[in-house]
């Protein structure tokens, strides 16, 4: 069967001196060029020669020294016609940027499961935010003959004559910053390669874990039955926190959900905070508000906390779901009250088996059924765990997001923790008090926002119980 597709010719030319600052340090300038069409509008390039598979995925990641919103990423576009990948023409993407006035570098670039380039993100700088955004994309075609066909001789594919290549202009990399993971979450994720992360230390006193008759309370006593999820009642979650930050001049802005768990410990997703080895916005620039459902006037009335530090679990990796759990350390102690209460941590057997098809509850302030990516009054849903073997058969990309220490749990029918919802706690009733089982982490990604249609990955915060409780002492 043949496939085809319509290309427009544009004319392009190398990037030199068009974007104020210029273009970022590339660490691939053989294979990763910046281009302008006609219209002033700057994009990437990357060509491979043809592998003849018949089945083409890319995967790129890019880091960009400004602060994007959650639904801005890359968006990846395949060139060369699919009939003429038939051919064995070469493979030719086009990488369109969210943003101009600030240009992305490349950092991780994958094509059918090589790597061909790898770079260091942009860092932070004080009131500097970065933003990483990541997209794979795949495509299968028919291929009518290989490289070794006598019959055919294959004519190298040629661009078009208007483009006028010329290398682009060597600049002085810029003071290091660091990348921002935004919640736009891929298919299938990039496999970077990392460190282990260095743990920010912390000098604050011990601090006791609530017993459990202190912990996992609530002030409303009948649970009405997030997107497609349901309102909230003022104290019916009061364990909740909203992890927001701002950069530069401008004014604080929602960032992830946390849940409190002791008087000034906060456990949220180590990607709200952290990218590789570095922070990914300045300590100094964040707060952890509490006693608010609706967030909208969050200042009026809500108890407000500095952040003294955080802890990122060691073995955590970039854009997966295994120990994807940071613990957010306020610089004062809060006053627990009807608002405020922490959550109970998971206790005794941790065997995912044991809890397989029983319900938990995701509340956050996270993408809604109107396709805000955050929404002003947090709402909650209750979702079934699945198993591990089901989940992993439901689609291939949960192999590159999941481990042992991670768990699925959705009703796949459109609803469920979406973009925004990241670092919310899964919480489940245990003996009649709410414990914390995961944290919201990852999801497959469908149109550039997470698929409710399949599985959310949970970082399983019950197999990192005992370094939970040693990093709250």
């Amino acid at each position: 069967m043949k496939t085809f597709s319509c290309v427009i010719i544009i004319s392009v030319v190398y990037v030199n001196s068009v974007i104020s600052q210029g273009p970022p340090t590339n660490p691939c300038p053989e294979l990763f060029k910046y281009f302008q069409d006609s219209n002033g509008v700057v994009f990437g390039r990357v060509e491979f020669r043809n592998d003849y598979s018949g089945n083409y995925r890319l995967t790129v990641n890019m880091s960009v020294a400004t602060l994007l919103s959650n639904d801005q990423n890359i968006d990846l576009r395949l060139k060369t016609p699919l009939d003429e990948l038939g051919r064995g023409r070469d493979v030719i993407y086009d990488i369109y940027f969210p943003v101009q006035i600030v240009l992305p570098k490349p950092t991780w670039i994958e094509f059918n499961n090589q790597v061909y380039c790898r770079g260091p993100p942009e860092q932070v700088l004080p009131g500097v935010g970065v933003t990483n955004m990541w997209a794979t994309t795949y495509q299968g075609v028919l291929i009518r003959f290989g490289p070794n066909t006598p019959v055919f001789a294959i004519t190298p594919f040629s661009d078009t004559p208007t483009r006028r290549p010329v290398t682009v202009t060597t600049r002085t990399p810029r003071t290091t910053r660091t990348a921002l993971t935004t919640t736009t979450w891929p298919r299938t994720r990039p496999p970077i390669r990392i460190t282990t992360p260095t743990t920010t230390t912390s000098t604050i006193p011990p601090t006791p874990i609530p017993s459990a008759d202190q912990c996992g309370g609530s002030s409303v006593t009948l649970q009405n039955r997030i997107v497609y999820g349901d309102s909230i009642e003022e104290g019916e979650f009061p364990w909740m926190a909203a992890l927001m930050y701002h950069l530069q001049d401008s004014n604080y802005k929602y960032r992830c959900t946390g849940s409190l768990v002791t008087n000034r410990h906060v456990i949220t997703a180590g990607h709200c905070v952290h990218f590789m080895n570095s922070p990914l916005i300045p300590i100094e620039n964040l707060l952890i508000v509490l006693g608010k459902i609706n967030i909208k006037n969050w200042a009026n009335e809500a108890v407000i906390r500095d952040v003294q530090n955080y802890t990122v679990h060691p073995n955590y990796k970039q854009q997966k779901g295994d120990g994807d759990i940071a613990i957010v350390i306020l610089k004062k102690t809060v006053v627990f009250e009807t608002r405020i209460q922490p959550l109970c941590l998971w206790q005794g057997n941790d065997d995912l088996h044991a809890i397989v098809n029983h319900k938990g509850t995701v509340a956050g302030w996270g993408r809604d059924e109107t396709g805000e990516n955050v929404v002003f009054e947090a709402k909650k849903i209750d979702i079934p765990i699945a198993d591990q073997v089901t989940c992993l058969r439901s689609d291939d990309g949960f192999r590159e997001i999941t481990s042992n220490r991670t768990f699925c749990a959705g009703k796949l029918d459109g609803s469920g923790p979406c973009s925004g919802d990241s670092g919310a706690g899964f919480v489940m009733k245990i003996n009649g008090r709410w414990t914390l089982r995961g944290v919201v982490s990852t999801a497959l990604r469908n149109t550039g926002t997470c698929d409710l249609t399949k599985y959310t990955v949970f970082a399983d915060a019950a197999k990192f119980g005992d370094w939970i409780r040693d990093n709250l002492t």
